[in-house]
């Protein structure tokens, strides 16, 4: 008799979480498993970038979109959302019963989603689980939920590897896998410079900085001060400078609009969302990479790429050597982007600087892990270590 063939089904709310999951989606289609993929959140809102085109472009097939109630932005939005999603993929997993609910990060729709999966009875897979970010976003609170109501765990480093063991997982349960970005990068082929180049009129020969800043959520009120400060900053510099949209968190709407202000500064270069590949193609070439966005401290050791850091919302996020830390503040940021472009020594030392993500085979990790474990009768059995 054939081995039953493993389904597995996986939730994307965001551009970044979906693409550190195409690796290990691609990886398990390889491994002839059956995927199946729920699209919500950001991807449907073409107010930032309506990044389900990028899911398309992967070649990966949208099985169920859940596409939320618009509302205004406001915190309990995030109640309504929440509960929208507990429904609606509750509804999904109890008819598709898989195998494993894969889902990736700390957003609140993950945590909705896992919830869901939670009260399915289906065995909950987490990739980014173990991470510290103590910088005022549920970023902490969430994921650290999601490690308690998973079954199995896969972490990008040693470091968050004993933090999920610190939160009482069983060894057994935990694969330290690595980060897929590294996945991507070492084996899929980057856009050439050129074409960059051609498409975002941009010169790869001169300085070019790649922008990101989200909303904190605890200081939500302050995104529209804070990304004054930061666009003050570039604009004085005069640089190249890509800019990439906000996530739909609250105060990303105070970010956008002051986007709209500033489209006529001649060295910006607004782009709702690069996409994956692009994104991490521009991120190899650029001089620097600026903003709050975690790709800062996760993608930039990979390339040797400075980083400058802003504000505390990646606070006790493990980092390597490249990285400056600052505040909001326009001089701060301006001085800091100024050491990535002109100090020799300081790019030197980004040179040298150590990568702790792995070395390019994670999804093959992660994929062989949830393998040999499908069988395995304790997986929604959780003790507490």
């Amino acid at each position: 008799m054939m081995d039953k063939k493993i389904k597995i089904i996986f939730f994307t709310g965001n551009r970044a979480e979906f693409g550190l999951m195409v690796p290990i989606i691609k990886e398990a289609l390889k491994c002839n498993i059956q995927c199946k993929l729920i699209v919500s959140g950001a991807h449907l809102n073409s107010n930032y970038g309506n990044t389900i085109q990028e899911i398309k472009y992967e070649g990966i097939n949208v099985d169920y979109k859940i596409e939320l109630m618009k509302s205004e932005e406001r915190k309990n939005s995030i109640h309504e959302e929440s509960i929208e999603i507990i429904d609606k993929v509750g509804k999904i997993l109890i008819n598709e019963r898989p195998d494993y609910f894969f889902v990736l990060g700390d957003r609140y729709e993950t945590y909705a989603a896992a919830s869901a999966a939670l009260f399915s009875q289906v065995p909950i897979a987490h990739e980014g689980g173990g991470t510290i970010t103590s910088g005022g976003c549920l970023d902490d609170i969430i994921r650290h939920a999601i490690t308690k109501l998973a079954s199995l765990h896969f972490v990008t480093c040693e470091t968050n590897y004993n933090n999920v063991r610190r939160l009482g997982e069983e060894e057994w349960r935990v694969c330290l896998s690595g980060s897929t970005a590294m996945d991507t990068i070492l084996q899929e082929k980057i856009v050439l410079k050129s074409e960059l180049e051609n498409e975002l009129n941009i010169n790869f020969e001169q300085p070019v900085i790649l922008f990101t800043q989200h909303p904190v959520f605890s200081e939500h009120e302050k995104s529209k001060e804070q990304i004054i400060e930061s666009l003050e900053a570039l604009k004085e510099l005069g640089y190249q400078t890509i800019i990439t949209f906000p996530n739909s968190d609250i105060g990303s709407n105070d970010i956008i609009e002051q986007y709209h202000k500033y489209r006529k500064v001649k060295n910006f270069k607004f782009v709702e969302s690069l996409g994956r590949k692009r994104y991490l193609s521009v991120m190899k070439y650029c001089s620097a990479v600026v903003g709050n966005s975690s790709s800062g401290l996760l993608e930039t050791p990979i390339f040797k790429i400075p980083a400058v850091n802003i504000g505390f919302r990646q606070s006790g996020r493990i980092r390597s050597s490249n990285v400056i830390d600052v505040g909001y503040d326009r001089k701060e940021i301006e001085i800091a982007i100024k050491r990535c472009i002109d100090d020799e020594n300081f790019k030197k030392q980004v040179k040298k600087c150590y990568n702790p993500f792995g070395n390019g085979n994670a999804s093959t990790k992660i994929v062989n892990f949830l393998k040999c474990n499908y069988k395995n009768s304790n997986l929604l059995r959780k003790k507490l270590l």
